[in-house]
């Protein structure tokens, strides 16, 4: 399945990008003027894609950065372990799936007590 962004442009993930990164190193990531998205995104369904454009869209406009931000388990298996969802994509595809979006950078992070924890910076 090829996800369109908005306008006119070329199918998500085309050649006049770059590959994508992905790294699960938050400190090596450059700190540079980015758009980011951040969530769980679970089978990268339609509304997940809608999301990515839209960043793509506006990193495009301003000369930004792309980077997803999702995490290596998901949240409620911390938050409340007895209402995790099944899980459509392991953390391995699901990042490789969003890197294929055409965004620059794919960030997954552990999502464990110390992040839960953790204020907004």
């Amino acid at each position: 399945m090829t996800s369109v962004r908005s306008g006119d442009r070329q199918p998500l993930g085309d050649a006049h990008r770059a590959e994508a990164v992905i790294t699960s190193d938050l400190a090596s990531v450059d700190r540079i003027a980015s758009v980011v998205s951040i969530g769980f995104f679970d089978g990268v369904h339609v509304g997940h894609r809608a999301i990515v454009s839209r960043a793509l869209d506006h990193g495009d406009a301003h000369g930004l950065r792309s980077v997803v931000v999702t995490f290596d388990r998901h949240p409620l298996q911390i938050v409340r372990p007895d209402a995790v969802p099944p899980l459509l994509m392991t953390t391995r595809r699901r990042a490789a799936t969003l890197a294929a979006t055409g965004v620059d950078l794919v960030v997954v992070l552990a999502f464990d007590e110390h992040r839960r924890a953790q204020a907004p910076a």
